[in-house]
């Protein structure tokens, strides 16, 4: 049985990059301690011997040991097919409706600087996930490389105009929010990753998850977190949003998805 669909209890979602795929501990911890129902998790090695209660979607980066992963409890996944130029970096999956519901479409996303621009890759990737988000729900959670919240004139890391563009097609043509800033409202953003390691890294926002905009009255919070073992294992933080239920069961309809012109 889907018991994400079918319990109707809380949801909990997750994403993490592991560094190069060495922060296998912390996913341990992040897994007990926190009980995501849905893990995105990137630079991550195969994690499926880490709990069998996970449903696990894995690849490998081309030539790397490690790539990206969904890890779901307590429903099936099905793998959702993605170009070569993605695979690895990116990794989908379908998960069943409830009864009179919409299914999930949940990405993983780990954006490589393809081209030599990451504001590209970004918008490829929603040029991938846009492709049947009209007939389900959509979650995207990961590393972006581009800041995943829209920041404030006086902020220390400035917001370019394409990063600006890419936010806007996310919340007007896949009808998504950012968690974090949905829970933060009026807070500059808080830092994802520590830059070389550095403890006195700027704050940079990259790591993130969207869910439909219609969920935000049961987003409960979105924790970033820091101290150990977090600090030790990867240059990113992990980034845990609680809602006070289960999102799929709030009766709305979907978002009309018209496409922009396509980002340079």
């Amino acid at each position: 049985m889907d018991a994400i669909a079918a319990s109707g209890g809380p949801l909990v979602l997750g994403t993490y990059n592991c560094h190069l795929g060495g922060a296998e501990a912390a996913v341990a911890a992040l897994l007990t301690g926190w009980a995501p129902t849905i893990l995105c998790l990137q630079e991550t090695r195969d994690p499926a011997g880490h709990d069998p209660a996970y449903q696990v979607h894995w690849q490998a980066a081309p030539g790397r040991a490690w790539g990206s992963a969904l890890l779901v409890r307590g429903a099936a996944l099905a793998p959702v097919p993605l170009p070569a130029d993605l695979a690895g970096w990116v990794v989908g999956a379908i998960l069943p409706a409830p009864p009179g519901g919409r299914p999930l479409r949940v990405f993983s996303v780990h954006a490589p600087p393809l081209g030599g621009s990451y504001i590209r890759t970004v918008g490829r990737i929603l040029d991938v996930v846009a492709d049947g988000a009209a007939a389900a729900d959509l979650i995207l959670g990961g590393d972006f490389n581009v800041v995943v919240g829209r920041r404030g004139p006086d902020e220390r890391v400035h917001m370019s105009r394409a990063e600006a563009a890419l936010l806007t097609r996310i919340e007007e043509e896949l009808g998504l929010l950012a968690c974090w800033q949905a829970a933060h409202p009026g807070v500059p953003l808080a830092r994802t990753l520590r830059w070389r390691h550095r403890a006195d890294s700027l704050p940079y926002h990259c790591d993130g998850l969207f869910v439909p905009a219609r969920w935000r009255a049961a987003l409960r919070d979105c924790t970033i977190l820091t101290g150990p073992p977090w600090d030790q294992t990867s240059d990113h933080h992990p980034v845990v949003a609680h809602f006070f239920s289960n999102p799929p069961n709030i009766p709305s309809p979907p978002p009309t998805l018209t496409r922009p012109d396509a980002l340079s």
